[in-house]
């Protein structure tokens, strides 16, 4: 062996795994800093972040061993080839963090660089890649990018010399010694078919637009990521709540059926109608999550209290308030 591929989703934990095994020996192991054009983040300190121009001329030279792009060509990952031979003309084994597209090119050219390597897919339970994305800040759309992007990945993990599913770094760094050791450890398809299902669990629950409390968890992290918090008291809450319900009533404001009708037809209209719907459910939806009521209890309980105030006896095709209704049963006698 000299050279490591570790593959796995964001949000698993490979990150911490590399640096301990780092740590366990510097003097055996070097993480290959990868070239890329994106922006850089505060924490960012394993890339080398260059521009479309510098990562282009390296492709020209050749001086990429795999590259993958991401967000069509706004960001791209390259490994660069002199850090390879570098680390290993100095008698050290590099580490590439690379992707399963990383991974295939990497198996295309090894045999003509003489690499023999040993790769290792490292992911986690679904659950806890999920809340480790929310916590770092990404919004529940792109979590879900990224999920589904791992789901395709994980179908790859038989190709790998070891599936890991990183439940307590300890034992996980354990059975990553054991394989650089030389130790086979069996991956099944059964293994990965169920981290699979549960994982495609996951993300049904997740992107489930029926869901309140999917559709819940969607505005909590919009507002949490951009720490709107400190505003959402109830009042400007009710305030947001009226506001927008009155932006929809302006659009039927005046308007006759046959306007109506025609504007719930007409594309335009209907996308109109439909972002003022969705401003309305926004602060209904904050209103509930951050004052701890649950919608739908609520409004099973309103819908019983109803039922009692208004029998179906009593006002079936009568569309008038309490007092009317009795009023206009008495007189009918």
């Amino acid at each position: 062996m000299n050279m490591i591929i570790i593959s796995g989703p964001s949000g698993a934990g490979k990150s911490t795994v590399i640096r301990e095994l780092l740590k366990s020996n510097p003097t055996r192991y070097e993480l290959v800093r990868s070239v890329t054009t994106r922006k850089q983040r505060s924490e960012d300190d394993d890339y080398t972040f260059v521009s479309d121009e510098t990562f282009n001329s390296v492709m020209q030279e050749e001086g990429f061993l795999e590259i993958n792009q991401y967000n069509g060509n706004s960001c791209r990952y390259g490994t660069p080839k002199a850090e390879v031979i570098r680390i290993m003309s100095e008698d050290r084994i590099p580490i590439l963090d690379i992707d399963v597209n990383g991974k295939k090119q990497i198996e295309r050219i090894k045999m003509l660089y003489g690499f023999e390597t040993v790769s290792i897919f490292i992911t986690a339970p679904p659950e806890v890649i999920y809340q480790r994305l929310l916590s770092r800040g990404e919004s529940v759309e792109e979590i879900i990018q990224r999920l589904q992007a791992s789901y395709e990945e994980i179908q790859f993990g038989m190709t790998y010399d070891a599936f890991l599913v990183n439940q307590e770094l300890n034992h996980t760094l354990e059975a990553l010694h054991a394989v650089l050791l030389g130790k086979r450890i069996e991956t099944c398809t059964a293994e990965i078919g169920r981290y699979s299902e549960e994982l495609k669990q996951l993300l049904r629950k997740i992107d489930d637009l029926n869901s309140v409390r999917a559709l819940i968890k969607r505005v909590e992290q919009f507002c949490k990521i951009r720490e709107w918090d400190q505003y959402n008291n109830p009042k400007d809450l009710a305030i947001g709540i009226s506001t927008e319900a009155n932006e929809l009533l302006d659009i039927f404001r005046f308007k006759t059926e046959v306007q109506m009708d025609y504007m719930l037809s007409d594309a335009d209209y209907r996308n109109h109608i439909g972002e003022e719907l969705a401003d309305i459910f926004f602060f209904l939806l904050r209103f509930c999550s951050k004052y701890d009521f649950t919608l739908g209890k609520i409004l099973v309980d309103k819908i019983a209290k109803n039922a009692r105030k208004y029998p179906v006896s009593l006002v079936k095709g009568i569309n008038l308030k309490r007092d009317e209704y009795k009023t206009e049963v008495n007189n009918n006698g």
